[in-house]
C-alpha cells in the first residue's frame, strides 16, 4: 500500500485502533492517520481487534463519521 495512492481517494477514511494494540502500535496508527489526513478513533481498553472487542463503540464512531461526511455530499 502506497500512502500517495490512498491520499487520492475521495472517500473519507476512518482508522480505528485500540489503545493497547500490541500488533500495530497505536502510535503507528496515529502517524498513518496524520500522513493520509484520515480520521482516527483510539478505543480505550481495546487491543488489536476493537471491532470484535468493543463493537458498540466502533459502531458509534462509524456512525459519527458517516453523518459528518453525508452532510457534505
Amino acid at each position: 500500500m502506497v500512502v500517495a495512492d490512498i491520499c487520492h481517494d475521495a472517500s473519507p477514511i476512518l482508522i480505528v485502533t485500540g489503545d493497547d494494540d500490541r500488533v500495530v502500535p497505536t502510535k503507528d496508527s496515529v502517524r498513518l492517520a496524520w500522513e493520509i489526513d484520515a480520521s482516527i478513533r483510539v478505543i480505550e481498553a481495546c487491543r488489536h481487534l476493537p471491532q470484535e472487542e468493543c463493537s458498540g463503540r466502533i459502531l458509534a464512531s462509524r456512525r459519527r463519521i458517516l453523518e459528518h461526511h453525508v452532510d457534505k455530499v
